[in-house]
């Protein structure tokens, strides 16, 4: 056989799931078999109803917080450690603060957390110790609660608006060189306070969406800033004006932002939208059921949204206990038929867990502080996938349906068909179907 066209019969023979063409061009070639490419794992799944239950309480609570995954398993907030491995609460004795109210947290790229707090400046926990702790207490160049924090592509920390100890709105900001430990001032915000939301792009740079405007009215404002240049620029606005909107990145790289207080007209609207980070504009999705804000929001394993509590479209004193989930794959928000045992606002912490539970605690019940603790299980189902034959390494892709792959999972929450397709290393490939079934 020829040199010249080796690499073709290799190319058609590749491609067939019966046998592959081994080709050493110094020896000659010589057949080897394989055995067909399947699929041997489940082909179909029952999807049982989500439910929450009630768990043991948090200690202190949290109230606008944040939660930060240790690499461990447990979960940090500002003052407690949350193990889900028994739903225990311990008091982290080291914290440099204990209060409730906006204490910001971001883990760094070594795994250290940074936490910002109004009267204590930041401190920051570092988990790789034997013996975890937290540093002392030290002065930002303004401190502020509520912050916006950012982790930026250098592994600085861009620290954005927020209240000073005396309520009054900030629109500073400040960057923090996690290798040096340095502060330095960064651009001023158009707008600042803590109405504004941000999640960080692809290309590094921070969507700034949404706020209150000088006479406290809500605005359509999106601007991005750039780690390279230290600058804001404008990119495209909302549709419908905006503030306390909460914001998270779809698998698919959209930016989904719900609901949050709109114009005075309007109120807490139900509408949301969708950022196109190659477009820089908003386009309106589905809207939700119920207008809310200062609720909970989370993404499930199987790629979609899931928003909780907050206070009703009715008022700033109803409190809601509903769940609704938004399908990126239809764009579209339906009521579960899971509910919370407890409404709560103040934007409680959601935590997903490796097993798809969700979590979802603290918050405020508009008289006090609430440490209620609930989990909410079925919300996703798992199925292993599994193949033989071939050369025995296998990529699987969802070429249609619903749900989401990771590795040979397949993660899914509502009813439907999907095809998966099984592709070995030589390229071999051969395609399935699963089929989710509603609980009766």
């Amino acid at each position: 056989m020829s040199r010249f066209f080796a690499p073709l019969i290799l190319s058609l023979l590749a491609n067939s799931c019966e046998k592959d063409i081994v080709v050493d061009l110094d020896k000659g070639s010589s057949e080897v078999a394989l055995s067909p490419l399947t699929y041997n794992g489940p082909t179909s799944l029952q999807l049982d109803a989500p439910f929450f239950t009630n768990k043991p309480q948090m200690i202190f609570g949290s109230k606008w917080g944040y939660v930060i995954p240790l690499d461990n398993g447990t979960f940090l907030t500002n003052a407690e450690i949350f193990n889900p491995t028994d739903f225990s609460w311990t008091v982290d004795n080291g914290s440099p603060d204990n209060g409730t109210w906006g204490v910001s947290l971001k883990k760094l790229s070594d795994g250290k957390i940074f936490l910002t707090s109004g009267t204590q400046g930041y401190s920051i926990y570092n988990q790789n110790q034997n013996s975890p702790s937290w540093s002392a207490s030290n002065p930002l160049l303004t401190n502020r609660r509520y912050a916006k924090l950012e982790l930026l592509p250098n592994n600085n920390l861009f620290i954005m608006g927020g209240k000073t100890a005396l309520n009054a709105d900030l629109n500073s900001t400040e960057i923090y060189n996690s290798q040096t430990g340095n502060l330095s001032a960064g651009p001023a915000l158009t707008y600042g306070g803590e109405s504004f939301e941000t999640i960080a792009l692809n290309n590094g740079k921070i969507l700034i969406a949404g706020a209150y405007g000088p006479t406290y009215a809500p605005i359509k404002t999106s601007q991005l800033y750039d780690y390279l240049t230290n600058t804001i620029s404008a990119t495209g606005d909302f549709n419908v004006a905006r503030a306390y909107s909460r914001m998270i990145k779809l698998d698919d790289g959209k930016i989904l932002a719900t609901a949050g207080d709109s114009d005075n007209a309007e109120g807490i609207t139900e509408t949301c939208e969708l950022y196109d980070q190659a477009t820089g504009q908003w386009t309106l999705t589905g809207s939700l059921t119920k207008g809310r804000t200062y609720g909970a929001l989370g993404k499930l394993r199987d790629g979609r949204v899931l928003v909780t509590a907050g206070y009703d479209k009715a008022d700033f004193s109803t409190l809601l206990n509903s769940v609704e989930i938004y399908n990126p794959q239809t764009g579209t928000w339906t009521t579960s038929v899971a509910t919370l045992n407890k409404a709560r606002t103040d934007f409680p912490l959601f935590m997903e867990l490796p097993n798809g539970d969700v979590v979802i605690a603290g918050g405020h019940n508009n008289t006090e502080g609430s440490v209620v603790v609930e989990v909410g299980t079925n919300f996703t189902e798992e199925l292993t996938l599994s193949s033989s034959g071939g050369d025995g390494s296998y990529t699987y892709t969802l070429q249609s349906g619903p749900g989401k792959i990771s590795g040979n999972k397949y993660f899914v929450g509502v009813a439907g068909i999907a095809n998966i397709k099984v592709t070995d290393g030589a390229g071999s490939s051969t395609t399935f179907s699963i089929t989710v079934l509603a609980h009766p």
